[in-house]
């Protein structure tokens, strides 16, 4: 069945790129729409959310969701371009407090994005807590006088508190943890300082120089175009054997695994759960910690933004120490869709309804099969030493299933951050794409809802760390990695008491 529903979507999609293959006209990032089509756009996102989305209230009252949508739709009333209205739509959209459930750029948007080279903030941020932003890198030289490290204070005169209370109102996350919002405003910064701010041709900052001292500064805004010229400049100044630069071999974008070079600690370094090779990762991984007799195994999900749940299971059973299921609970609220001609692949939903779903006395869909299987722990290569799990707040999704599973064995030790995913479960596990037909802006729809341990309160924040250990700009300045010395520290002082 498995291969089948992937033929016929190949089939879909090649029908759909024949269909409308070079009809298109070029994308504009200026056209403006109606006051009409937009509010077309978001009914149809709003209408589909009541209908379809699980956990629509889930962490916030109905009276606050409801009037925050009723506040965006009723300031509809001029026209806008994509950029705009999407910015609006996702303060909307936030207002449910769901990592899975977010606003994506139209398609012509995206291939756009990827060849136009427009002016940009000049600096890309690391934001976290309530106040801290710390440059990770100056887009225009590190010669200049703020450069990795530095400490961000205001902008234009205005405490950069401001800005990341204004910013974190339009990104998402699973309930009231606020890490999985600083990674998203952190990782496009210069993106969302454009969107929710619009550029200038200069900024005033304020900062925390090198040696302590409070110091002013101008900077530029960032063109790319004209860097590429300087760079096209020097290089063709420079022999050509000077031009021409190695490569950086790149690392697999799905994690690694080794034994350090002490011989007290194996580290396994994992992503993501998406990607085909994660099973053999773990497997071989596991393997080796094993006949080497190692008893102290560092696992990083730092990065690890989900995926897979059947690989994330599989990583479970390597380490937990009782027999457990997946979930307590999978439904759904209603999966017939509210706008199927507008959904993507609607009809795998609809054939998941009368296959694998069925409708009990809560009046919701439920996935028996997930709810009732239970998993025994590896008995071959299972890990029985010290986990110590580094989280920080890209640690989501699968991730945090994973560790709601065995944060509370006694051999467990998490190190870093409170997870961006909820603790008690998510929204997920099916997420299509609804795409509104004016503008092309595309909507994630979640459609079960997950709840991996009723015993774990239901307050709306993530997996708590053992150790806590945050970051601070003198780590970054200097490349370090705290959250792993930490544990180097942890593992050193083990061995000392053995």
């Amino acid at each position: 069945m498995r291969h089948l529903f992937h033929s016929f979507f190949l089939i879909l999609v090649i029908v759909g790129l024949l269909a409308c293959g070079g009809t298109r006209n070029a994308f504009n990032p200026n056209h403006k729409f109606s006051p009409e089509e937009l509010k077309e756009d978001f009914d149809i996102g709003w209408k589909t959310y009541q209908k379809n989305h699980p956990s629509l209230y889930w962490h916030n009252t109905k009276d606050s969701v409801d009037g925050q949508f009723a506040k965006v739709r009723a300031s509809l009333t001029d026209s806008l371009t994509e950029a705009e209205f999407r910015l609006r739509l996702s303060y909307a959209v936030a207002a449910i407090r769901c990592g899975h459930t977010s606003v994506l750029t139209s398609k012509a948007y995206r291939k756009y994005a990827q060849k136009a080279k427009e002016p940009s903030f000049p600096l890309q941020i690391k934001v976290w807590g309530t106040d801290s932003m710390v440059v990770l890198n100056n887009l225009l030289g590190d010669t200049l006088p703020i450069k990795r490290g530095t400490i961000i204070t205001e902008i234009d005169q205005i405490p950069v508190s401001v800005f990341i209370t204004q910013m974190k109102q339009y990104a998402y996350t699973d309930g009231f943890s606020d890490g999985f919002k600083e990674l998203q405003i952190s990782s496009g910064f210069p993106a969302r300082f454009k969107w929710l701010y619009g550029l200038k041709n200069q900024y005033r900052f304020s900062y925390i120089d090198s040696l302590g001292n409070k110091a002013t500064t101008s900077l530029a805004i960032f063109d790319p175009a004209k860097a590429d010229s300087v760079r096209k400049l020097r290089s063709d100044s420079l022999p050509s054997k000077a031009v021409a630069a190695k490569k950086t071999p790149q690392k697999p974008g799905y994690g690694k695994f080794n034994i350090d070079s002490s011989g007290l600690f194996a580290l396994m370094e994992l992503n993501n759960f998406s990607h085909n090779k994660v099973p053999q990762l773990i497997r071989s991984g596991l393997k080796k910690t094993k006949a080497a007799g190692i008893q102290s195994l560092v696992l990083d999900l730092r990065a690890n933004g989900g995926g897979k749940i059947n690989n994330s299971t599989l990583l479970t059973r390597y380490v937990i120490n009782k027999p457990f299921r997946v979930a307590d609970s999978v439904w759904a609220k209603d999966l017939k869709l509210a706008y199927p001609k507008h959904t993507q692949m609607a009809w795998v939903y609809q054939y998941f309804r009368w296959a694998f779903a069925k409708k009990q006395s809560d009046g919701l869909w439920h996935n028996g099969q997930s709810e009732r299987k239970r998993y025994k722990p590896k008995k071959k290569n299972h890990f029985d030493g010290t986990l110590y799990v580094l989280t920080g707040g890209a640690t989501f999704s699968a991730s945090s299933l994973f560790l709601s599973k065995i944060y509370r064995q006694p051999n467990v030790v998490i190190v870093g951050e409170e997870t961006g995913g909820g603790a008690r479960g998510n929204t997920a596990v099916f997420i299509p794409k609804v795409t509104l037909p004016n503008t092309g802006v595309q909507l994630r729809l979640p459609l079960f809802r997950l709840i991996s341990d009723v015993n774990i309160p239901q307050n709306g924040r993530g997996i708590q760390p053992t150790v806590q250990v945050v970051p601070d700009s003198w780590q970054i300045a200097n490349g370090m990695d705290k959250k792993m010395e930490k544990v180097k520290s942890l593992i050193a002082a083990s061995t000392k008491e053995l």
